[in-house]
């Protein structure tokens, strides 16, 4: 079986790193956005 990856938009990538360069914790836009944590810091 295949795994299936998210393809983002660039437009949701920058709004997700500007929400958190504003201070917005990690773990509130992995729940929000239902993204998985290493997401975020890569």
């Amino acid at each position: 079986m295949s795994k299936q990856y998210n393809s983002y938009t660039e437009e949701f990538k920058k709004t997700i790193v500007a929400l958190y360069e504003s201070g917005k914790k990690v773990a509130e836009l992995v729940s929000e956005y239902d993204l998985e944590k290493k997401l975020i810091y890569n």
